[in-house]
C-alpha cells in the first residue's frame, strides 16, 4: 500500500516536471520566434520549467484522469456484454 502511494507520488512529481519544460518551451519558443523578442529565461531559479503549467496539468490528470479509466472500464464491459448477448440470441 505504501509502495503503491510513493509510486502514484513519483509518478505526478515526474508530470509536474515535464509539464513544467513543456511549458517553459513553449513560452520561449512564442518569445523568440513568434514574437521575436529575443531570448530571456522565463523559469523560476536557474530551472528550465514554469511551475504553473505543472500545477495546471497535475490539476487537470488528477480531475480528469481516474473518469476517463471508469469511463474505458464501462465502454469495454458493455462491448463484451454486448458480444455476449448477440451470440446468446444467434444460438
Amino acid at each position: 500500500m505504501k509502495l503503491r502511494k510513493i509510486k502514484k507520488l513519483r509518478k505526478y512529481f515526474i508530470f509536474f516536471m515535464m509539464y513544467g519544460v513543456v511549458g517553459w518551451l513553449y513560452e520561449v519558443f512564442l518569445e523568440v520566434v513568434v514574437y521575436k523578442w529575443g531570448f530571456s529565461n522565463r523559469g523560476v531559479l536557474f530551472g528550465p520549467y514554469l511551475p504553473i503549467y505543472g500545477f495546471g496539468a497535475l490539476v487537470f490528470i488528477i480531475l480528469f484522469y481516474a473518469d476517463c479509466i471508469r469511463s474505458l472500464y464501462v465502454r469495454i464491459h458493455a462491448q463484451q456484454h454486448c458480444r455476449c448477448l448477440f451470440l446468446y440470441v444467434l444460438l
